[in-house]
């Protein structure tokens, strides 16, 4: 049941690259749009601390179905043919991920990477388990979607000011996306 009150909401986000190496569910696998790591596997990294996030679904194209029946034409229907779900993060905490996303590196960075190759690969897909929380640590929503993962704010800084990276997830079509009020 869902109960009408307010609530401040946070988020947590974490993801897993496809074609990262997974031990759990059982016999492992590498990551991919019919293979998702269970919750606790290592292959999942966090996105950093979230400092604002943002859901939006839009529609990008109506079809209009008329009726002809009284000689007139009529809106008897209007269809949608064309419909996208994205979800926004801003961070700040730079890691790996981000400026490997920011730099599209083929493969994911971490504090052992080193040297690497910059506009070697292109916005990865991942998957992406996002966990709500409201004021009272309770958690609220939890997804996991299939996406489409890419830097969209740039990596931004100086003046004193902390560097907030902006993730933007192009949620995909999938049949293990899911969603879930509660715990």
């Amino acid at each position: 049941m869902i109960i009408e009150e307010s609530k401040a909401v946070g988020a947590q986000v974490w993801v897993a690259r496809e074609g990262k190496a997974y031990a759990a569910p059982a016999p492992g696998g590498n990551v991919g749009s019919a293979n998702k790591p269970d919750a606790n596997d290592a292959s999942w990294v966090t996105i950093g601390r979230i400092e604002q996030w943002d859901s939006s679904m839009k529609t990008d194209e109506m079809q209009d179905v008329y009726d002809s029946s009284t000689g007139l034409l009529n809106l008897a229907d209007s269809i949608p043919t064309k419909q996208a779900m994205m979800l926004k993060f801003t961070t700040n905490v730079v890691t790996g991920l981000a400026i490997g996303l920011f730099f599209r590196t083929q493969n994911e960075l971490t504090a052992a990477s080193g040297q690497f190759n910059p506009l070697t690969g292109v916005s990865p897909r991942a998957w992406l388990k996002m966990q709500n929380y409201d004021h009272n640590g309770v958690l609220v929503l939890s997804a996991d979607f299939w996406v489409r993962l890419v830097l969209s704010g740039g990596i931004k800084g100086g003046n004193g000011e902390l560097v907030k990276p902006e993730f933007t997830a192009h949620v995909l079509k999938n049949t293990l996306n899911t969603m879930m009020l509660g715990q």
